[in-house]
């Protein structure tokens, strides 16, 4: 059975800032470009515990992924932002309404994190 996935570009640029859900579903994602951190002061949706994964590239090009979760996103990427320099994209999973708690943030990164190893990628040491 398909699904709708509704995606609002945000400022018109199918590669800047976007808000996408599944109706029937209590998640919803932000996707948001370093550029526009800005963005994040307006969204009071992003004070709530979420999940996040950080995507950009490294010095050699290759594609690079940070995998999260925090109370509220606004503070947390404040960090990464001085601490990371790889990442040119936030994808920003939070509750539509505030039915995810922080365990269940800490779950869906904890799947994040199990699957992008059982891909092959080699665990940070």
């Amino acid at each position: 059975m398909g699904k709708t996935v509704t995606t609002y570009l945000i400022d018109g640029d199918p590669k800047g800032t976007q808000y996408a859900f599944i109706s029937n579903k209590i998640c919803q994602m932000f996707v948001v470009p370093r550029s526009n951190l800005a963005y994040l002061n307006t969204q009071e949706k992003l004070h709530k515990p979420a999940f996040y994964i950080l995507l950009g590239e490294d010095e050699a090009t290759k594609p690079q992924a940070y995998i999260g979760e925090t109370e509220n996103f606004r503070e947390r990427v404040k960090d990464h932002d001085s601490k990371k320099s790889f990442w040119q994209k936030a994808l920003i999973f939070v509750s539509k309404d505030a039915d995810m708690t922080k365990a269940d943030v800490q779950y869906l990164e904890h799947k994040a994190i199990c699957a992008r190893y059982r891909r092959g990628a080699k665990r940070p040491r």
